[in-house]
């Protein structure tokens, strides 16, 4: 039998779209690693409950911080990152305040809103190419691609990743 709470290293895992579907499963899935702290992200409220522990001096677990971006936006993003260089000390018993793992899974699915609202059932028919308008494509384009962009770029220079190791030791970019 496998252990998933001591025999491996404390990691700290970044969820984004954390609030439901995929990314709340990441959130519930790593929580019930012990040894895990997840940071979740979402645009929107994040309803899992906190896991019990010592709570952080926010309030917030210090296996669980949540915190509202907006993916639309390359400041709330910004400010995001920057929220966790300057406050990563304060997440907790964290042994090493580095990401070991980024799960993105924010976006939306483009959904023209006036069709989405005249088929709630069907709603498939709102994304088709007949109906699609310049709004909601860009707009599903901002959040999907540019703020995928933006994440990953801002992320790549802040700092916050384990850097890899070469079998020699070396650091390779």
């Amino acid at each position: 039998m496998i252990s998933t709470t001591s025999n491996f290293e404390p990691l700290t895992v970044l969820v984004t779209g954390a609030a439901s579907g995929l990314g709340r499963g990441f959130v519930e899935h790593y929580l019930n690693q012990h040894n895990t702290t997840v940071i979740a992200w979402d645009l929107h409220p994040i309803d899992i409950p906190v896991p019990p522990g010592t709570p952080g001096e926010d309030g917030q677990s210090r296996r669980l911080r949540k915190q509202h971006v907006d993916f639309e936006s390359e400041l709330s993003i910004t400010n995001a990152i920057n929220f966790m260089q300057t406050k990563f000390g304060a997440f907790g018993a964290m042994t090493n305040p580095k990401l070991d793992l980024v799960i993105h899974s924010a976006g939306i699915r483009g959904l023209v809103p006036e069709i989405e609202e005249a088929y709630p059932d069907d709603v498939a028919v709102a994304e088709t190419l007949h109906v699609m308008d310049y709004e909601t494509m860009m707009r599903t384009y901002q959040i999907n691609t540019l703020g995928t962009f933006t994440l990953l770029q801002k992320l790549a220079s802040s700092g916050l990743f384990h850097e890899p190791e070469s079998s020699d030791g070396e650091y390779r970019a």
